[in-house]
């Protein structure tokens, strides 16, 4: 009975913790963006996943952390064209979602601000939808 019990919660909550989709801005609502605006990317520094490395090597696991939940990192770019709202020269965001990807150094991006300060960047190597938001936004 106690194994079930332990079945069922494990079958219950992995759903839970788990991305539905891809986190995507809301063309059809970009009034709720402040800043929207293109930018090369000029460090990332992976804040959370160095964080849960470091206490699992503490810990004498040196487990690696994967998920479709992107963990919390940061990501510098300097800006290249704002499309809206006024955006600082050099920027320097922390980012979290679902299946956001990791930019490289020198790489473009897309990036959505909301009143919050979440970010919801899309990147260059994200080949057509890149393109596609590029072109709906700039038009």
């Amino acid at each position: 009975m106690k194994t079930w019990i332990i079945f069922v919660l494990l079958v219950v909550a992995t759903p839970l913790q788990a991305c539905i989709a891809k986190t995507l801005p809301d063309l059809n609502k970009l009034e709720q963006y402040t800043q929207i605006y293109i930018a090369q990317v000029t460090g990332v520094v992976l804040t959370d996943y160095q964080k849960l490395r470091k206490e699992s090597i503490e810990n004498g696991k040196d487990q690696y952390w994967f998920s479709d939940i992107t963990l919390n990192h940061q990501v510098n770019a300097i800006l290249s064209k704002s499309i809206k709202g006024k955006t600082e020269i050099l920027t320097v965001h922390n980012i979290t979602g679902c299946a956001i990807g990791i930019p490289s150094t020198g790489m473009y991006g897309l990036f959505f601000v909301n009143k919050f300060g979440k970010v919801i960047p899309i990147y260059e190597n994200e080949g057509k939808l890149y393109y596609d938001y590029l072109i709906k936004v700039s038009g």
